[in-house]
């Protein structure tokens, strides 16, 4: 169940904001993080360091485009399920706030 009041503060930020905040920051990096954690230790052959790693073919170039399409892509996609519930709660005039 959605929590509307939080939602409507959220919505006051705008789109924009959640997406990169929500998308960008709280998933989009923390995921390429992981995935580049994965990648070092259990795909890269011929790599002693992260420094290596990193600087490897523009590998820091595909982690920064990553961050940015996994982030922009699960935030919109998040605003439209969350406002979609947002919509239905006030369409049936249910108001809750569970925390």
């Amino acid at each position: 169940m959605i929590n509307v009041s939080k939602w409507k503060e959220t919505r006051k930020k705008g789109f924009l904001q959640f997406v990169i905040v929500n998308g960008i920051l709280f998933f989009g990096v923390p995921m390429t993080i992981a995935t580049a954690a994965i990648r070092f230790y259990f795909g890269s052959p011929g790599t002693d360091s992260w420094r290596e790693y990193l600087v490897a073919n523009g590998t820091w170039i595909g982690f920064i485009l990553q961050a940015l399409i996994s982030g922009i892509v699960f935030g919109v996609f998040i605003w439209f399920i969350t406002e979609r519930s947002y919509r239905a709660a006030a369409k049936s005039n249910i108001e809750t706030d569970e925390a």
